[in-house]
């Protein structure tokens, strides 16, 4: 009887921190460049390349298509906000001055738009939330269609 005791402490001790990781991991709406230098991925999300300012030139100089131009105010703080494609795949791209900028006011954006349930479905367009993994490539916010290679493919061109 003890034995079974111990397990079910052990179970719920090993539960209880598993869920204390998850919850630590950005439940306060803010979230941070990995400790590895704003370098790495976390589950759909990628940060990288801190140091760098791109402007909407790079990316179409790269192959990015702009297709439209959304307004800004709901995005706290960017300059300017594309839907587009690249590789034959949606990405919408929110421009801020700086990395900084993209991870405090931009993140927190981009984790509400991919935490959204995919909602309505029809066969004849099977995925409704076609973002359901974001970016951060130094001052840009990078929302990917389908999965997060969508964007790397496009941040592995940048200059």
């Amino acid at each position: 009887m003890f034995k079974i005791s111990l397990r079910k402490m052990l179970l719920t001790t090993l539960f209880s921190m598993l869920f204390g990781i998850v919850i630590a991991c950005g439940s306060d709406g803010t979230a941070e460049a990995p400790a590895s230098g704003g370098t790495g991925v976390i589950n759909d999300r990628v940060f990288v390349r801190e140091e760098a300012t791109f402007s909407m030139d790079d990316l179409v100089t790269i192959g990015y298509k702009k297709s439209s131009e959304f307004e800004t105010e709901t995005l706290g703080g960017a300059s300017e906000a594309w839907y587009g494609f690249f590789e034959q795949r949606d990405i919408e791209v929110w421009v801020y001055g700086s990395h900084e900028e993209a991870l405090s006011a931009g993140v927190p954006i981009a984790e509400t738009v991919i935490s959204k349930d995919p909602g309505q479905t029809d066969p004849l367009i099977p995925v409704v939330n076609r973002y359901p993994a974001f970016a951060v490539a130094g001052n840009l916010v990078l929302l990917c269609e389908r999965q997060l290679a969508t964007c790397e493919s496009l941040i592995d061109k940048l200059p």
